[in-house]
């Protein structure tokens, strides 16, 4: 279908297109109906590539606290979220909290893979808004918990545990942690829903 509207646009364009039995017709009738065509032929084109273009909602995969699920090549555990304690050098923002995010990421394919917290492990508020991980927060999941940030390369059938860390408002309702298994053009993730799930 895409192919023979670009073919049919071709013809209009070049002028090599021709209405059959035209010498039939009064030229003005042929004008009128080669106007319509090209404007049909237009519209096609413009359905497809708004259609090819246009963003697509990746599926959703419900995680829970301690199961396991395989996503695109990857198998993911998460085993808990911990509100961390500030020391004095790392507070956050008035009405926030440094909450980690615990997980084990293991690369279950054949070849090497990398992971980068920032494009892939966000926060979801209850608009859909994104936050990136929060570098104090990470230093003190680090020092408190002997966790460190699960990110770069993971080698074939290897794992890495960790955490994630992020400066979050202390209500969580409606929040989301979210796991997207590529870097770019995810077609599902996984989403875990953070209220009533924090530990202190």
């Amino acid at each position: 279908m895409a192919a023979a509207g670009v073919i049919l646009m071709t013809f209009l364009i070049t002028g090599r297109f021709k209405v059959a039995g035209a010498s039939s017709v009064s030229k003005m009738h042929t004008a009128w109906f080669t106007h319509q065509l090209r404007l049909m032929v237009w519209r096609m084109l413009l359905t497809l590539v708004l259609a090819a273009c246009s963003p697509r909602q990746p599926a959703v995969v419900d995680l829970a606290p301690g199961a396991t699920v395989d996503l695109q090549g990857w198998k993911l555990t998460v085993k808990s979220a911990r509100w961390l304690a500030p020391d004095a050098y790392r507070k956050p923002s008035t009405g926030c909290g440094f909450l980690a995010v615990e997980i084990t990421l293991e690369n279950s394919t054949g070849g090497i893979r990398y992971v980068m917290p920032e494009r892939q492990m966000l926060l979801l508020d209850p608009q859909g808004s994104e936050l990136q991980p929060h570098p104090a927060a990470g230093v003190l999941a680090a020092r408190e918990q002997g966790w460190l940030v699960v990110q770069g390369e993971i080698g074939p059938r290897q794992s890495m545990a960790g955490a994630v860390s992020y400066e979050v408002p202390l209500g969580l309702s409606g929040w989301r942690w979210v796991f997207r298994p590529r870097l770019l053009g995810s077609r599902v993730e996984a989403v875990l829903d953070l209220e009533g799930l924090t530990v202190q």
